[in-house]
């Protein structure tokens, strides 16, 4: 079998991404936008889909399908292509960027459990961006570090850790925030009891403990490629609860398993 050329992978994700535009949109009128509409970017405007991780990404996506597309004297490179395939990601994650800034993480419970079918550094990326629009939110943080570890390794995890030591030993559970009185309270009977440990250091351990389960006994449930995510998400299902919220994410979760493939 011919390998398949940068260009048509780049064509592929290409029509993934628009793929993804017309879900975003959720307008049959739109059925047919392309990258290179010019309306493009007015209705995405309109609809409040502004963030840079996703506009970036669409531009990077556009201009590199535009450099070949309007000339034939340049070869498309592997650079190239990982470019497009990391902006790709990017895409994919805003998808779960987006839920999760209109239904809370934490209040979601049955979607937090289907969204560990999604592979490792799609749920990297979108706990990246989620701590920028949420900073000190403990579950947020701790799911980013441990997508970290699944996505990259123990050593890389660790070094980040280290270099935020400051301020992850001053985050703190959510039902502090704006109780300065009572986290005071909290921290002082923590230390009294010689039991305060920082997320810092718990996060430390959780991190050590998982990499020590993963050497010596391997891992099970952890989705490390789209075709594995897809095989544990037919087993999972759906979201359970009998909610908007659960309807939505079932939704979202159907596109991104049987709307297309990578």
């Amino acid at each position: 079998m011919q390998p398949v050329s940068y260009e048509a992978k780049i064509n592929r994700l290409r029509e993934y991404t628009e793929a993804i535009v017309h879900y975003l949109l959720d307008d049959t009128a739109h059925k047919t936008l392309t990258l290179a509409d010019s309306s493009l970017q007015s209705l995405l405007d309109q609809k409040g889909f502004t963030e840079p991780m996703f506009r970036d990404s669409l531009d990077t996506i556009r201009k590199t399908r535009n450099k070949y597309s309007h000339t034939t004297d340049i070869n498309i490179t592997k650079d190239d292509y990982e470019q497009v395939l990391d902006s790709f990601f990017n895409i994919y994650a805003y998808l779960f960027v987006n839920f999760f800034k209109q239904h809370s993480y934490e209040d979601c419970n049955s979607a937090r459990k289907i969204f560990n079918a999604i592979p490792p550094i799609i749920r990297f990326l979108t706990f990246e961006e989620l701590d920028k629009t949420d900073p000190g939110n403990e579950e947020i943080i701790t799911q980013f570090v441990y997508a970290h570890y699944l996505s990259f390794d123990y050593d890389q995890t660790m070094s980040w850790l280290e270099d935020h030591k400051e301020a992850l030993s001053n985050v703190y559970p959510l039902f502090f925030r704006n109780r300065p009185r009572m986290l005071a309270s909290y921290i002082e009977e923590q230390k009294r009891r010689g039991i305060h440990r920082s997320l810092y250091d718990r996060l430390k351990d959780l991190i050590r403990q998982f990499d020590s389960f993963r050497t010596h006994k391997g891992s099970k449930n952890i989705s490390l490629s789209f075709e594995e995510a897809l095989k544990f998400y037919e087993n999972r299902q759906y979201a359970s609860e009998q909610t908007e919220e659960a309807t939505e994410f079932n939704r979202l979760m159907f596109f991104v398993f049987e709307g297309f493939t990578i």
